[in-house]
C-alpha cells in the first residue's frame, strides 16, 4: 500500500497558522501546492487537509467562514515532531465518499430546522466526515468510533445510519450493474 511521510507538510500547514489569524481551508490546499506537496495536485492537497482535521490536527474555528485553528494535538506534534504516515487509500476514500457525506449534511439541516438549532449544536462536520469515512451501519459500531458516545448534541442517529445504509445499497447496485 503507497503511503506518503506528510511531516513536512504538517509542518508547513502548522507554521502557515500560527502566522495567519484567518485561515480557510482553501489557503491550506494553495499552500501545500506551492510547496510540491502530492507533485502539486489540488485534489490530493485537498484531501490531505481534510485528513489532518479527522485527525484532530486542525479544527473549524467559525463554521459560517470555515476558518481553522490548530489543535492542541498540532501544537504537541509541533514539540515533537513524530513521524505522521498517511496512506494514499486513505485520502482517496475522503473524496469517494463525497456524496454520503453531502446526503449526511441535508439530514442534520432538516433536523436542525426540525429543532429550530444552529446546524454545528446538532453534529459538526467533523462528526459528519467521520460518518462519511468510518460509514458505520449501527448504533454499536458507530458509538465504536471516538467521539460518538460521547457527543450530546440533539443528534438522531438512527436518521444518518439509514442515509448511510441506503448509499451504500445504491453503491453495491450500481457496482453491480456495472459488473454484469
Amino acid at each position: 500500500m503507497e503511503q506518503y511521510v506528510v511531516n513536512q507538510a504538517l509542518e508547513s500547514v502548522i507554521t502557515y497558522m500560527a502566522e495567519h489569524q484567518r485561515v480557510q481551508k482553501i489557503d491550506l490546499v494553495n499552500l501545500l501546492r506551492e510547496k510540491g506537496e502530492f507533485n502539486g495536485s489540488f485534489e490530493l492537497c485537498s484531501k490531505l487537509v481534510e485528513w489532518f482535521k479527522i485527525q484532530k490536527y486542525l479544527k473549524v474555528s467559525n463554521p459560517f467562514y470555515g476558518y481553522l485553528r490548530l489543535t492542541d494535538k498540532a501544537k504537541v506534534w509541533l514539540n515533537t515532531r513524530s513521524k505522521v504516515i498517511v496512506y494514499l487509500s486513505v485520502l482517496q476514500g475522503i473524496k469517494e465518499n463525497y456524496q454520503l457525506f453531502m446526503g449526511l449534511k441535508l439530514i442534520r439541516k432538516a433536523i436542525a430546522e426540525e429543532r429550530g438549532i444552529d446546524l454545528f449544536k446538532v453534529c459538526p462536520n467533523y462528526m459528519l466526515e467521520k460518518l462519511a469515512y468510518y460509514q458505520p451501519e449501527t448504533l454499536d459500531s458507530l458509538f465504536k468510533i471516538r467521539g460518538f458516545k460521547e457527543w450530546d448534541g440533539d443528534t438522531q442517529w438512527h436518521r444518518y445510519l439509514e442515509v448511510i445504509q441506503d448509499w451504500k445499497a445504491r453503491e453495491k447496485a450500481k457496482d453491480y450493474s456495472l459488473s454484469a
